[in-house]
């Protein structure tokens, strides 16, 4: 059972991402081009959290969709990479 908790939990801060970025639609439409393309349902999910993440990160610095640049996201990867070590 805390493994359905922390997996709606989970959900729910995601869904707060895109929400917060507004970019809703635009996560729903990034799902739908994976699964019309055939990729797996763990392959979705990967690139699905990896997307959220960088939504929650460009939010955090009040970056707006269309400001994002080559730069940002590689400040992004460096700053991810760095996190994990």
């Amino acid at each position: 059972m805390e493994k359905s908790v922390r997996y709606s939990s989970a959900v729910s801060c995601i869904e707060g991402w895109f929400a917060a970025a507004g970019l809703v639609a635009q996560r729903t439409a990034y799902v739908q081009y994976l699964t019309e393309r055939g990729y797996g349902t763990r392959t979705i999910n990967v690139y699905f959290r990896c997307v959220a993440h960088f939504v929650h990160w460009i939010t955090e610095r009040g970056v707006g969709a269309s400001q994002i640049t080559k730069g940002s996201r590689r400040n992004n990867i460096t700053w991810h990479v760095n996190c994990i070590r």
